[in-house]
């Protein structure tokens, strides 16, 4: 058996970015925030969607304008994730013979004050008052006058005296006795926002004139402020504009731009706005310079996946360059993708040690049937239940079978570009093994190929059907669970309005009425946004049999009446008869039913009404 070298990647941010163009970023944005012509204050937005390398590239930004604080790694504990503060980490530079505290000198005028803003989200105390008085403590590390140490933790004694809500101005009507006197000794205090923000600029220019190092001005990196609460984020943007508009500073905030967006339009706008440009035009109120992290080069790709795969696979010309065409351009989801193949590649190896009757498992089909989960899962669904399609597959990208399609699928030129690059069949037995252990490898969202996870959601989607019909109702719920998340996240409406219809359907089966209720419930708003009258008709009928089951029966009528009426004026005369034999249903119920919450005239007026309705129901199917 072959050996497994290697262990798994981590995915700590670093700031010795360098892929991907990262250096030349960091050194031109270092360069600008390091320009002692750069008329401050001034912010800087690094915009990208998680996993893109923001954190990376900000931390590298700031090792160019402070090298020494970032020459060493320190390892911090990974329930904080953060930097630490300057003051301790001026101790253990100063213990450090082999480095030199002191900043290079072409950039020596920056003092860098890091500020993560989702460690801190949880806390009870406003997030706005911990950033500024991370911003305090900071400063106040950075003079060695003690009556100036002591005016800046008093002024950050004072932040923390002040309500999120009294002080921005969203929630400033809010009428309790106990705002009502934080707010009086507030103003009692500073009288007015300006004086806060006059006597924070004075503590700046005081700690900075005061700094043995001579540094000229803060860059203040803000990390991972759209993992925040949306009031949280907008609060922080606000903080900066009311108390840290001041000269001498420049921001630096790492966020994913649409989600930023959708932050700000929530906020002013209301969620089912269409205020798009209007919430851009907000976010630049606060943003003098927008960098987006460029798209990642196939090349780019190519060379990152080089450096972490597994060393066996390096040789492997054909399936790198596939990976790398294939494969979401996002450094994280590629580290992600590469820890699940040699996961799975130890746990084969383990199990073969310890079970001598196990035949040796070929490992390289491990990363074959990862691949084909990542890039083709359509394909992959076919191949789990019948390990024998891969074979085949293989043979017809290779020519020596003429088929172009296997059952109903059919062979894409980007899948015979991968299947034709394989050496040979596979041992089907292996492939079996290794299908059953890869369910603990869930890979589905690392493809960059269009409209992949549509035509995936919709083949699980007929998977789950097939599992509800062969009674497999635990299996069939998981696999609509998973087609449900990949609809909403594409958007699909129709396909989203299906599932909840079917996914509600077989908890119906099952005797989970309440769960039932909710999803036909939501299959029947997504066909009325849709304008389907056929599905908001299937959608009322399974409301109304659910409803019925519940023995809320004044409602389930109403639905019955909605779907009788749909289906009616459509000549739908199937859908009549399912209406019908509902209500005979309903009504055999409601006869029966001695404990029901209905009272005796209510009983007897929803049952005259139903056999009205049933008298007038004629099924008059043409031949």
């Amino acid at each position: 058996m072959s050996s497994l070298n290697g262990c798994l990647i981590e995915d700590e941010a670093t700031p010795d970015a360098r892929k991907f163009g990262f250096d030349d970023y960091a050194a031109s944005l270092a360069s600008i925030i390091a320009d002692p012509n750069l008329k401050t204050p001034f912010t800087i937005s690094v915009y990208g969607e998680w996993g893109s390398g923001k954190t990376s590239l900000m931390m590298s930004i700031a090792k160019n304008l402070e090298p020494s604080k970032w020459e060493k790694k320190i390892k911090v504990d990974s329930q904080k994730n953060s930097i630490l503060t300057s003051g301790r980490l001026r101790t253990v530079l100063k213990r450090s013979k082999d480095l030199q505290l002191k900043p290079v000198k072409d950039m020596g005028i920056v003092k860098v004050v890091w500020f993560n803003a989702w460690e801190f989200q949880k806390l009870q105390t406003p997030l706005w008052t911990i950033f500024l008085n991370r911003v305090m403590m900071d400063l106040s590390n950075m003079t060695e006058d003690d009556n100036l140490k002591e005016r800046i933790k008093a002024l950050g004694k004072g932040f923390l005296l002040l309500s999120a809500d009294a002080l921005l101005s969203r929630t400033i009507d809010i009428k309790t006795k106990d705002l009502e006197e934080l707010k009086e000794r507030v103003w009692t205090d500073i009288k007015k926002i300006d004086c806060l923000r006059e006597e924070l600029s004075q503590k700046i220019n005081e700690a900075l004139e005061s700094d043995p190092y001579k540094r000229q001005r803060l860059a203040i990196f803000i990390d991972d402020l759209d993992r925040c609460l949306p009031e949280q984020c907008v609060e922080i943007f606000e903080s900066i504009k009311l108390f840290l508009n001041c000269e001498n500073c420049v921001f630096v905030i790492g966020v994913d731009k649409e989600q930023l967006r959708k932050v700000f339009q929530e906020k002013f706008y209301g969620k089912e706005s269409k205020e798009e440009k209007r919430a851009l035009g907000y976010i630049e109120k606060f943003v003098q310079l927008e960098f987006d992290l460029p798209p990642k080069t196939q090349e780019e790709v190519s060379e990152f996946v080089l450096e972490y795969v597994p060393e066996r696979l390096k040789s492997q010309t054909k399936t790198i360059e596939l990976i790398s065409k294939y494969i979401e351009p996002n450094p994280r989801k590629i580290k992600r993708w590469l820890n699940s193949i040699m996961f799975l590649e130890r746990l084969f190896a383990i199990r073969q040690e310890r079970s001598k009757s196990l035949p040796e498992i070929d490992i390289s089909l491990a990363s074959i049937w990862l691949f084909l989960k990542s890039f083709f899962p359509d394909f992959a669904l076919l191949v789990a239940p019948s390990p024998s399609v891969l074979n085949t597959a293989i043979n017809v990208a290779k020519g020596t079978e003429e088929k172009q399609t296997i059952g109903d699928f059919k062979l894409d030129k980007r899948l015979i570009e991968f299947l034709s690059s394989l050496e040979s069949t596979f041992d089907e037995n292996q492939l079996v093994e290794i299908i059953h252990l890869s369910k603990l490898t869930p890979v589905s969202d690392f493809s960059s190929i269009p409209g992949d996870k549509h035509g995936t959601a919709m083949s699980l989607r007929r998977l789950a059907l097939i599992e509800s019909k062969k009674h497999n109702f635990e299996k069939a719920m998981q696999i609509y669970k998973e087609s449900l998340k990949m609809s909403l996240e594409t958007n699909d409406e129709v396909e989203v309005a299906a599932t909840y219809l079917e996914l509600g359907t077989l908890e119906f089966s099952i005797g989970e009425y309440s769960i039932a209720q909710s999803h036909f419930t939501e299959g029947l708003d997504y066909y009325r946004k849709l304008n389907d009258l056929n599905g908001q008709a299937r959608a009322s009928l399974g409301l109304g049999v659910t409803l019925a089951a519940l023995r809320q029966y004044v409602y389930a009528f109403n639905f019955f009446e909605k779907s009788l009426e749909i289906y009616k004026a459509h000549g739908d005369y199937d859908g009549v008869a399912s209406v019908k034999d509902s209500l005979n249903v309903i009504k055999t119920n409601i006869s029966n039913e001695k404990d029901s919450l209905l009272l005796d005239d209510a009983r007897q007026e929803l049952l005259e009404t139903i056999d009205r309705i049933l008298q007038n129901i004629i099924i008059d199917k043409p031949t």
